[in-house]
């Protein structure tokens, strides 16, 4: 179980930016005078506040930002979660520095606290037109759900839907012995994600965001990453050199995924896609005093540049919760590139 939070629960409730998309916000289909380039119809429309005259003539935010409500919710109760998880380990008698473990795991959270997502709502709202979902819609009398505060989609804290994940983690070791050069130590750590399936509303259908980022996905969801570490440990004043090796898989924009209504959308084919990246960091450490150690390091050595998000795949306000920022997501790719570092460390 997990309580709400004093954020989750108080957090004062204001307009600011949250959905990426509104269908509605096109032009009409030519030829046609009740269903817009979208494909949505005027009816649909209409029930998230759309008046006919407004109809094809609502002009969409280029920059891709929508508003909505956002804020706690003093009324929430606990979410609840069945974990289950299984794995071994492995140490072979004939390779006794060799270890190696493996981590089933396989998690469903249960009326889950947070935010459905204002192009969730939305959506929703269009293609089910229930009140639930269409009662959110705020329009300013021009119809607009971004050129003023008048118009946003409530989306406000609540408790609702399920999340679910599973896949494996993996881990391995081992070190090998060199004489006099002191010894190489291995140590391999990795996930393998099967599922990250999401339902932000209780029978309204789920979305899997393994393989995809976006503004309902968040960053980057790969299959599978690993973090690897060659460790040197030198026989000259405890020298020890690490080499790291940093993996992320690639990953597609969510709105690539077509067949699935709260994911797909119109992607931009020159940043749809992330390919796998790799990173090389190298950090060295060493004794000054029994009592005081130097580390050096340098992260990023090929000063790689991260990856170019932009237009719908961008939010700053995913459901998710890794946010899009500066047109990247620095809480996986490393938006500063190379990046030199030295610490002290002194015991007392």
């Amino acid at each position: 179980m997990r309580a709400p939070n004093i954020a989750e629960l108080f957090t004062p409730q204001v307009v600011g930016l949250d959905g990426s998309v509104d269908n509605c916000a096109a032009p009409l289909k030519p030829g046609s005078t009740t269903v817009l380039t979208t494909g949505y119809t005027l009816t649909q429309c209409e029930a998230s506040g759309v008046k006919p005259a407004q109809f094809g003539n609502l002009a969409p935010n280029t920059a891709n930002q929508y508003n909505g409500l956002l804020g706690g919710n003093p009324n929430l109760k606990p979410e609840t979660a069945d974990t289950y998880s299984a794995g071994f380990v492995i140490s072979p008698r004939a390779l006794p520095t060799l270890s190696f473990s493996v981590d089933y795991f396989n998690i469903k959270i249960k009326d889950i606290i947070g935010a459905i997502g204002g192009d969730t709502i939305l959506n929703n709202c269009l293609n089910t037109g229930q009140a639930n979902f269409c009662d959110a819609v705020h329009r300013a009398p021009n119809g607009s759900l971004w050129l003023s505060q008048a118009g946003y989609v409530s989306d406000t804290t609540v408790n609702q839907g399920s999340l679910q994940t599973k896949g494996f983690d993996l881990k391995a070791g081992y070190r090998q012995a060199m004489g006099g050069l002191g010894s190489l130590n291995f140590q391999l750590e990795g996930t393998y994600l099967q599922q990250l399936q999401t339902e932000p509303v209780t029978g309204f259908g789920t979305y899997d965001c393994v393989g995809f980022f976006g503004s309902t996905c968040g960053a980057s969801n790969p299959k599978w990453r690993h973090v690897m570490n060659i460790t040197w440990s030198t026989p000259w004043d405890a020298l020890d050199l690490t080499l790291r090796w940093r993996y992320i898989g690639s990953a597609d924009s969510e709105l690539t995924d077509v067949n699935n209504p709260f994911l797909g959308g119109v992607a931009f084919p020159p940043t749809q896609h992330i390919p796998a990246y790799n990173y090389l960091d190298l950090s060295g450490s060493f004794a000054i005093t029994k009592s005081v150690r130097l580390m050096l390091g340098i992260n990023n050595i090929t000063d790689k540049a991260p990856p170019l998000v932009i237009g719908g795949d961008c939010s700053t306000s995913s459901p998710a919760g890794a946010n899009c920022n500066g047109n990247t997501f620095p809480g996986t790719y490393d938006p500063l590139g190379r990046y030199v570092f030295a610490h002290v460390t002194a015991q007392f």
